[in-house]
């Protein structure tokens, strides 16, 4: 029995979009703390989504290099793929050692204005990183047609599956 659906060549695309998703809602969540005249609990909120997000991003990390490895593409797509995965590999780590701090400081005392808007700017430069990565991703998706339907997948039957649906 295969762990991932036909349809899919690996598991990348499966987990690429949490952190995505998760990393931005907790920079919004940061925005909404420092803008809030009072303490509330979306710090908090927000230092577990960047702890959450920084480990999905681990997973989506390795993923796609596994992936890289396992699809074929043009030879005009490896300077794309290579901006991807440097990209990638910044912002990855950049969330993970931005959100290991993050969770020890919450845990020692509660940040100062200053500190609060020093990780808002650590925060944003990742989240920055991230947003490469997701456009070279996305040309590589795009642009190159890494990961869609080709020729091995009607070789394989995939697509008259995927019809059948």
């Amino acid at each position: 029995m295969a762990l991932l659906p036909s349809w899919t060549p690996n598991l990348h695309p499966l987990v690429v979009h949490f952190p995505i998703a998760v990393l931005t809602a907790a920079v919004v969540a940061d925005l909404i703390d420092i803008f809030m005249p009072c303490p509330t609990k979306t710090g908090t909120i927000s230092t577990w989504l960047y702890t959450i997000g920084a480990s999905l991003a681990v997973l989506a990390y390795f993923s796609g290099d596994a992936a890289a490895r396992s699809v074929s593409f043009s030879l005009d797509a490896i300077p794309v793929l290579q901006a991807h995965s440097d990209w990638a590999f910044r912002a990855t780590w950049s969330f993970v050692f931005f959100s290991s701090i993050r969770l020890a400081m919450s845990y020692i005392h509660r940040p100062t204005d200053a500190q609060r808007l020093g990780t808002l700017f650590i925060a944003m430069v990742s989240l920055g990183a991230l947003s490469f990565t997701v456009l070279y991703g996305s040309r590589l998706v795009f642009e190159h047609g890494v990961g869609l339907p080709g020729p091995n997948w009607e070789e394989k039957g995939i697509l008259d599956e995927i019809d059948d649906r």
